[in-house]
């Protein structure tokens, strides 16, 4: 009862996560378990991913095909790293990120069986960091560059990269009207555009770029081909070019437009307040960065547009000191540090709250990790714990890069803490999960094989009852009754001749009974004679005609292995006859350098293995073959659809031993 409530709990919990939790064989890389939420991450069902394994290639992102043909090799083999992230292609066409947790799963050899863990839709995660990267980068970028045509060069090239915008320009203010910068990006053949554009010059308010110059703020348009003249000079020749929307935003410092940016996409592109987010960030670093040299109250100003940009995201953005006598001194923190229970305030005044709070376990490593980035001048990545006010643990994961001045001169380390906490709890639940099911399976094999163990005795007990006892004196009967037909009349030897056919017909069934319930013939003859007597004897009274190949010598095998072949495929005939409704049978065996692949295959009716495994009552002569298999560290296959008939495999080592592979469809 506990192990049927544990079970219960499990698949609840698996069946109402928000993230999609999954198990797959190995080595053959089928789903034995995918959770529901496989349509709301994937949007596929669970029985897409069971029918078609291989779906995740089908729908992996283009830029991650190598990657994943790479990777799935490696976890075929059960060779992989503890997580994976990685982008598909949703059912609906938009492109999400994934976070893939694994947790391998080793039989009593060491030999990997299968792999269960959780996929989460990291998203929104994954843009915010994506964003907040391109920022760091730009910041850099800019801050190195020669001159301000370099400076927005650099801007148009690096947004178009991350946006996938197919060309981009600048207008900068000359007197009374805005002139094309020599600076521009395409992505696509856009040459006859450029050319129609760079001999253009506009007034305030007049076209795209003249109206950003009067409002100074951004605007999205969606639908280029419906703009009047006055509002898209410019309209034929973007059409003629596929040209279909476009995103405005000017560069602006103390108030005042330095350039004006146009980003235009072949799509028709609906406003995205995150993107314009973003570059209005870009941009507010582009105008701070270019007009540096002016009071030290403007600098502060754009530093403010800067940090509410950041301090919005999911996440805690830090600064730290770049000195290798003053280790992780605080410069700045966003406010979200206040999840670990201090004030923005007290951390800034503090300096070294960050190393002190360090959970002791992972002090030592974090601190070589951050103290090695100081030194190589290279970009650091690192997962640990913090200890926070009220003594509570937390997982963060930290991303930072060295910022250096246009000399090089190293500034200050700059970088972001996610808290990834519920995602660690998840894998710590799963874990315990995974070891809690795997014990439920262990005690499930021993009780199964207990069960055998008593059928088998019982089997042979009344074996020997049907054959000594009422096997013998029926045969003692007849002999009897053929001594006393010698003296009897013509009348009464032809009613005793009648009843000896009847003793015969008897014994013969009583013999059947006993070689079915104990299969004796495995003991002293070869098992394709066993199994053959066996398929012969019971399938073709019932109209199913036995087809039998063998192809090697039963005295390669145990003893042992023998009765299991032999169970298996007793039980697979005995479901054939009960739920197939089959009319032949096909019936294999081969060995292939010590493994021996068992098939029984019918042309029945077939079914769908969930519907048979989890319905109640039913699956109990499946388990018993899995539990057989897993005996000799064997695995059993199933393959089964309704209309298509029903295979079962069964692989085992002349090895055996330990616990199996299981069971899978």
């Amino acid at each position: 009862m506990e192990t049927k409530f544990k079970k219960r709990q499990y698949r609840l919990l698996a069946e109402n996560a928000r993230d999609m939790i999954y198990r797959m064989s190995l080595p053959d890389g089928r789903y034995e378990y995918v959770s529901p939420a496989s349509i709301v991450i994937f949007g596929y069902p669970p029985e897409t991913f069971y029918d078609t394994p291989v779906i995740i290639k089908e729908i992996i992102h283009p830029d991650w095909k190598g990657y994943f043909v790479e990777k799935w090799a490696e976890l075929i083999s059960g060779n992989m790293p503890p997580f994976y992230e990685y982008q598909i292609i949703h059912k609906s066409g938009e492109v999400k990120w994934l976070h893939q947790r694994n947790v391998l799963i080793r039989d009593d050899n060491g030999s990997p069986v299968a792999i269960e863990g959780i996929v989460t839709d990291v998203t929104e995660r994954k843009q915010a960091e994506e964003g907040l990267k391109l920022l760091l980068k730009m910041t850099q970028e800019i801050a190195a560059s020669e001159d301000f045509h370099s400076s927005i060069g650099t801007t148009l090239k690096e947004v178009c990269g991350f946006t996938g915008w197919c060309f981009a320009e600048a207008w900068v203010p000359s007197g009374e009207i805005l002139e094309c910068s020599p600076v521009w990006f395409s992505s696509g053949h856009l040459d006859d555009f450029r050319a129609g554009s760079q001999k253009l010059t506009f007034r305030r308010g007049i076209s795209l770029p003249g109206i950003a110059w009067a409002t100074g703020k951004p605007e999205w348009y969606q639908y280029l081909s419906g703009l009047p003249d006055n509002i898209f000079v410019r309209a034929s020749i973007a059409s003629q070019s596929g040209l279909r929307s476009a995103f405005v935003i000017p560069v602006t410092a103390e108030s005042q437009v330095l350039a004006v940016l146009v980003f235009f996409m072949f799509r028709v592109g609906a406003e995205d307040k995150r993107l314009t987010e973003l570059v209005s960030g870009i941009t507010a670093q582009l105008g701070s960065l270019i007009r540096r040299k002016r009071a030290e109250e403007r600098i502060r100003e754009a530093e403010g547009k800067y940090r509410q940009l950041v301090e919005q995201l999911p996440s805690t953005i830090w600064i730290y000191t770049a000195k290798a006598d003053d280790l992780a001194t605080t410069i700045y923190v966003s406010p979200q540090i206040e999840a670990l229970g201090f004030t923005q305030e007290e951390w800034i005044e503090a300096g070294d709250l960050w190393s002190r709070q360090l959970h002791p376990e992972d002090r030592e490593r974090v601190l070589a990790e951050f103290r090695s980035g100081l030194e190589n001048g290279r970009p650091i990545k690192f997962e640990y714990r913090m200890i926070t006010r009220d003594k509570k643990v937390r997982w963060f994961r930290d991303e930072a890069a060295l910022v250096r001045d246009e000399k090089h001169n190293r500034l200050f380390f700059h970088g972001v803490m996610f808290d990834i906490t519920e995602r660690k709890h998840a894998e710590e639940l799963l874990f315990e999960k995974t070891s809690e099911l795997d014990s439920m399976n262990r005690e499930l094999h021993a009780l199964t094989m207990e069960l055998t163990e008593l059928e088998e005795k019982d089997r042979k007990k009344f074996a020997v009852m049907l054959h000594e006892n009422i096997g013998q004196n029926l045969v003692a009967v007849k002999m009897a009754l053929g001594n006393i037909i010698k003296l009897q009349s013509e009348a009464n030897r032809k009613a005793l001749s009648q009843a000896i056919t009847i003793l015969d017909d008897t014994i013969k069934g009583a013999r059947s009974m006993t070689t079915d319930l104990y299969p004796v013939p495995v003991d002293d003859r070869p098992l394709d004679g066993s199994i053959k007597w066996y398929a012969e004897s019971f399938l073709e009274p019932k109209g199913i005609k036995a087809t039998l190949n063998f192809d090697f010598s039963s005295d390669e095998l145990t003893n042992e292995m023998k009765k299991v072949v032999y169970r298996i495929v007793r039980e697979c005939l005995q479901n054939t006859v009960k739920y197939a409704s089959a009319s032949s049978v096909r019936i294999s065996c081969i060995n292939l350098g010590g493994k021996v692949i068992v098939s029984v295959k019918d042309d029945g009716k077939g079914f769908i293995y969930e519907d048979m495994i989890f319905k109640k009552g039913s699956g109990f002569g499946l388990l018993l073959m899995r539990e057989w298999a897993r005996s000799l560290n064997g695995e059993l296959q199933i393959t089964s659809k309704p209309g298509e008939g029903t295979e079962v495999k069964v692989f085992l080592t002349s090895e055996g031993g330990g616990i199996g592979k299981g069971i899978h469809s």
